[in-house]
């Protein structure tokens, strides 16, 4: 992850503490994503999923599959 800092950027700058702000607010806002997985390809029609999921045995989770979407 790459992370930037504006301060240096603000010396020379007067009035943009508006941009600085939504900026910083871009740059550390991060989307959830919880628990974390991954989407593998098993084949040319199949795909798996991996969930990590410590701490919960198999019959605490519920898996529901939809095939509209």
């Amino acid at each position: 992850m790459l992370t930037y800092d504006f301060t240096p950027m603000l010396r020379h700058s007067v009035g943009f503490d508006r941009i600085h702000r939504l900026l910083e607010a871009a740059n550390t806002r991060s989307e959830v994503s919880y628990p974390p997985y991954n989407i593998e390809t098993d084949g040319e029609d199949a795909y798996r999923i991996s969930v990590a999921v410590a701490g919960f045995d198999r019959d605490e989770l519920d898996l529901t599959l939809d095939h509209d979407e």
